[in-house]
């Protein structure tokens, strides 16, 4: 294995004297790599496998020989967001195709991971993007083949670092209450409740909760501060506080971390937790949106949440928040909507929430955004906005929160959707969040996964899965704090998944009466898999993403779904081409949406063996190249097989071009052919092209001239269909 290591450090004290020709590439790298650009030069290393020292050059100039792990040293604060790109170059002196894996590690933790197969005599130049999302040890590690590598730096500007951050790889999101700092009392053990074990799971973010009924567990300034758990010995033991002590951890092992920010939480209504309610609470009665000797049969009966109708109420929160994204450093504060409802006095009293009062809300976002806009280019690097709302567009509308206007605007960079009650399949959410070019992730809470049940880690298991064929960017983990369970590490990858026991069948949480015509809001039946091909061993399960009593109708002949249609009892068996519509009814006869989704009957299916799944071109330059291997048989003489796409934004007839084992190119089917949205579509793959064993299947982005920004492929599988559309007699 050949190995290739840049060390990138943060140096506050001079360097020891250096070749020249390394000072003048350290000088040029300083300043976070900004006036490369300027200078017009990139920085190279180079090196071979046969044991080479690299070699730093730039456009006019070549350095001494330098030692192999090479330190380059950027005199400002920071270089994350800038970007690094490895171009491998591998070549094959033999008579037979050879393949290898070239593996990145940042700090001996797996960054990415590209499997090629190279042909005989030939060279094949492998472009692999890195992003310095910190500094450390980057290590590129390749197989035995004769290889030579360049990497070269370059400066990117504000927009394009923002872009990056928000297209941060984030397998698993992993949100933290922080009653591990509220009811521990070891301030050496605290980590040990529900966070060490993260390490080395498919966590890659962790949302840091302090903040309970708007009493805070982190040192705030504003808001105050709780006398509990092991804030105070913290304090005085480590002068640090439980957000810090998160952030040090978060970064010690290359994860990002958000503080999340409950907009309106309430569990001070309860009198077990009444101590969370603060002192400004107590004293401003009238910023709530009830009272305690009142009932109310809606809003969940939250009286002790706050009135957003109040322009205190909005200048508090914002200075809360103001105040932590000043202090503390994080890569993200959420903005947690979700917890809770509700927002106005209005919707306690069964009332509709008016425009006037979600122009408040989105005033009250933009200012946020503003503030992180302005923290961020002052120290260099972005601070994201994220938010968590229901998954529901309209239930968002009438509990006064304008997503889709936020979106429009800029005003958050991720979208996180859902809970622990449900109304929408994750499709519509994804899609809005998409058409805006913001990673969505898919929350799924322990509170409606049901702990009690023997297969409950199966419910979880299929909930993943589900939301990954849904098009998420990542799974969200709500009052999941099980840190060390073998869950986190299988829910961040579709293709683990897959491996293991899952349920798709699930039992949607309780819904806790929030609105008064909350019932409007459960949407399409859902159903799983999704289109595609399907084998016989398969079955299509239906659902309904609400708990409420629907009755689910179906059809499989193509016509619409009434009452008098099949009843939906148990998964549906599949024989033959079918398109499986549904719909469900409540007791009323009042219909949801027609459910329509396309099933072609295979006798095999091959998922790639090796794939980063989704592959994500967005961002990528022109040229970039993704591929996925396959284990593929000897085909017999009347299968014709397809590669089955389900892609998004292939916007251009010539954006992606695929290539079989390096031939090619062949052009995606037309039916994906369709901006913002994802569309499937089968390919015939020219046996030719094909050989037993391992195959590689490539993606290449041709951006046409910068006329294009990128796509997305989701789902990529090898088929062969029954001829006719089903199985022989």
């Amino acid at each position: 294995m050949i190995q290739h290591h840049i060390k990138l450090l943060l140096l506050r004290e001079p360097l020891p004297p250096a070749p020249i020709g390394f000072r003048t590439v350290c000088k040029k790298f300083s300043r976070s790599l900004g006036r490369i650009a300027a200078f017009g030069c990139f920085v190279f290393l180079q090196a071979n496998a046969r044991g080479e020292n690299p070699t730093i050059t730039n456009q006019n100039q070549q350095s001494e020989i330098l030692q192999e792990r090479l330190k380059i040293v950027p005199l400002a604060p920071a270089c994350a967001g800038d970007e690094l790109t490895a171009i491998v170059h591998l070549y094959n002196p033999t008579e037979h195709p050879a393949e290898t894996d070239i593996e990145i590690t940042v700090d001996g933790k797996e960054y990415a991971r590209q499997h090629v197969i190279v042909q005989p005599l030939a060279r094949e130049p492998v472009r692999i993007r890195l992003y310095l999302d910190k500094p450390g040890d980057y290590q590129v590690s390749t197989g035995k083949l004769e290889t030579q590598l360049h990497l070269y730096a370059k400066s990117l500007d504000w927009k394009e670092k923002l872009e990056v951050a928000r297209r941060r790889k984030r397998r698993a999101i992993y949100n933290n209450d922080g009653g591990d700092a509220l009811y521990h009392k070891n301030v050496h053990t605290v980590l040990d409740v529900s966070t060490s074990g993260l390490a080395g799971s498919h966590v890659d973010t962790i949302c840091y909760s302090t903040v309970g009924g708007l009493t805070f567990w982190h040192n705030s300034q504003v808001g105050q501060v709780v006398g509990r758990g092991v804030y105070d010995a913290m304090q005085k033991t480590l002068g640090i506080d439980p957000l810090e002590l998160q952030s040090e951890f978060a970064r010690q092992h290359g994860m990002e971390i958000f503080w999340s920010m409950r907009m309106n939480d309430t569990h001070d209504k309860v009198e077990v937790w009444d101590w969370l309610m603060p002192q400004w609470k107590r004293d401003h009665p009238e910023y709530l949106v009830g009272q305690s000797d009142k009932k109310y049969d809606w809003g969940a009966g939250n009286w002790t949440a706050l009135d957003y109708n109040h322009r205190p109420v909005r200048d508090y929160i914002f200075d809360i928040i103001e105040d932590v994204a000043e202090r503390y450093d994080l890569d993200g504060i959420e903005l947690d909507f979700y917890r809770g409802e509700p927002y106005f006095k209005e919707q306690l009293l069964g009332q509709p929430v008016t425009d006037a009062q979600r122009e408040r809300m989105t005033q009250l976002m933009r200012r946020l955004k503003d503030t992180a806009e302005k923290v961020s280019r002052t120290r260099g690097r972005p601070l994201l906005l994220s938010i968590r709302v229901p998954d529901s567009l309209a239930y968002c509308q009438d509990i006064g929160l304008d997503v889709q206007h936020w979106l429009e605007e800029g005003m958050a960079d991720l979208l996180i959707v859902g809970g622990d009650h449900r109304y929408e399949p994750w499709e519509n959410m994804v899609r809005l969040g998409h058409q805006h070019r913001r990673p969505v992730y898919a929350c799924l809470a322990g509170d409606y996964l049901s702990q009690e049940e023997s297969d409950w880690d199966d419910h979880w298991r299929g909930h993943a899965l589900n939301a990954w064929q849904s098009g998420v960017d990542g799974i969200y983990t709500f009052n999941f704090l099980q840190h060390r369970h073998e869950l986190l590490r299988q829910i961040g990858e579709p293709d683990v998944l897959k491996e293991t026991d899952a349920v798709y069948h699930f039992t949607p949480g309780t819904h806790w009466g929030f609105l008064k015509n909350e019932k409007d809001y459960v949407s399409a039946v859902q159903a799983n898999p999704p289109s595609g091909p399907i084998t016989s061993h398969q079955r299509v399960v239906l659902d309904l993403p609400s708990q409420f009593d629907h009755d689910i109708r179906y059809t499989t002949d193509g016509s619409p779904p009434t009452q008098a249609s099949l009843p939906y009892k148990e998964p549906i068996a599949v024989d033959r081409d079918v398109i499986v519509k549904s719909r469900s009814f409540d007791s009323d006869g009042i219909a949801t949406p027609i459910m329509e989704k396309t099933y072609r009957y295979c006798q095999k299916r091959y998922l790639a063996a090796d794939a980063p799944l989704p592959l994500d071109f967005f961002g990528l330059p022109n040229g970039a190249e993704l591929s996925a291997i396959f284990e593929l048989p000897e085909f017999e003489d009347e299968a014709e097989p397809l590669l089955f796409l389900s892609m998004m934004d292939v916007d251009a007839l010539q954006e992606a071009l695929i290539y079989i084992n390096g031939k090619g190119p062949l052009l995606p089917p037309r039916e994906v052919l369709s901006g913002l949205m994802t569309r499937d579509g089968y390919l015939p793959l020219p046996r030719k092209m094909l050989k037993q064993g391992k195959n590689s299947i490539t993606f290449k982005f041709d951006n046409l001239n910068e006329g294009t920004s990128g796509f997305r492929v989701y789902r990529a599988e090898v088929v062969v269909p029954f001829a006719n559309g089903k199985k022989p007699e």
